[in-house]
C-alpha cells in the first residue's frame, strides 16, 4: 500500500528529499525537467504566466504527483507551469535514474508508486472532462455554480469551517468570461445564502459544499422557460 510515511523514513529518499518554504519554487515555467514530485507536507499553486498575466491553475496537495511527464524521455519536457509553496512543503524529487535505483532495491513500492501515478492522473482527466461540460453549458448560473464546484476540487484548501479557494474572482473570469456585476451579483448572492464566506479581496471560502449542490439540484429540476 502506498504509504506518504515512506519517503520520509526510509534512508533511500532522503537524497531526493526536497523542503521548501512559503514562496520558494519548486520548478518554474519554462524550464526543462527530467524529475516528477510527490507532494509529501504542505500546499503549492501551480501558476501559468502569460501575455495576459498570472493565473491559478491549481493547488496540489499532499499525497499528489507533479510533472509526472517529464520521465517519460530522457531528454525531459518543458515546464509548463510554475510551482510555488503555499505554506512549508516537503516533496521527494525523482527522474528515471531514481526509480531504476529503487527498481532494484524495492520493485514492489515502484509499482505503488506507478500505480498512484495513474490513479492521479486519472483523476486530473476526470477533473479536466467535467470544466469541459461545465464550460459548454449555455446556462449562466449553471456553470458559475459547477465551476466554483470545479475550483473547490481543484484549487481548494481544505479547513474545519469549508473549503478556501485562492484566487477565486480570477479563476472565475477566467474560466466563464462574466461580466464583472454577473459575476459580483452571483458572489454577493451565494454569500448572502450562507453558502460562501469572502476572507479577502480574492480568497474564498465555500462553507458547505453539500449546500452549493442542493442550490444547484434546484436548478437541475427547475423546467426552463420556453
Amino acid at each position: 500500500m502506498f504509504q506518504m510515511e515512506t519517503f520520509l523514513k526510509d534512508p533511500f529518499f532522503i537524497p531526493f528529499v526536497r523542503r521548501l518554504a512559503q514562496g520558494e519554487f519548486l520548478f518554474q515555467q519554462g524550464q526543462i525537467g527530467k524529475t516528477f514530485f510527490i507532494i509529501l507536507v504542505g500546499h503549492l499553486k501551480l501558476l501559468s504566466q502569460t501575455d495576459a498575466g498570472e493565473h491559478l491553475v491549481a493547488v496540489v496537495k499532499p499525497g499528489e504527483f507533479l510533472g509526472e511527464k517529464s520521465i517519460v524521455s530522457e531528454a525531459g519536457r518543458l515546464r509548463i507551469f510554475t510551482a510555488e509553496a503555499m505554506d512549508d512543503c516537503i516533496a521527494v524529487e525523482l527522474g528515471i535514474k531514481e526509480l531504476a535505483l529503487l527498481q532494484k532495491d524495492n520493485p514492489e513500492l515502484v509499482i505503488e508508486i506507478l500505480k498512484k501515478s495513474f490513479e492521479v492522473a486519472a483523476q486530473r482527466l476526470d477533473k479536466a472532462n467535467y470544466l469541459a461540460r461545465v464550460l459548454r453549458g449555455s446556462d449562466n448560473e449553471k456553470r458559475f455554480l459547477n465551476c466554483l464546484l470545479y475550483l473547490a476540487q481543484t484549487n481548494g484548501c481544505a479547513e474545519a469551517q469549508g473549503i478556501l479557494i485562492p484566487g477565486l474572482r480570477e479563476a472565475l473570469d477566467y474560466y466563464l468570461g462574466l461580466s464583472e456585476l454577473d459575476r459580483e451579483e452571483r458572489l454577493i448572492l451565494l454569500e448572502a445564502q450562507g453558502v460562501l464566506k469572502k476572507r479577502d479581496e480574492n480568497t474564498f471560502l465555500i462553507t458547505s459544499e453539500q449546500a452549493l449542490l442542493g442550490i444547484l439540484s434546484e436548478l437541475e429540476q427547475t423546467p426552463q422557460a420556453a
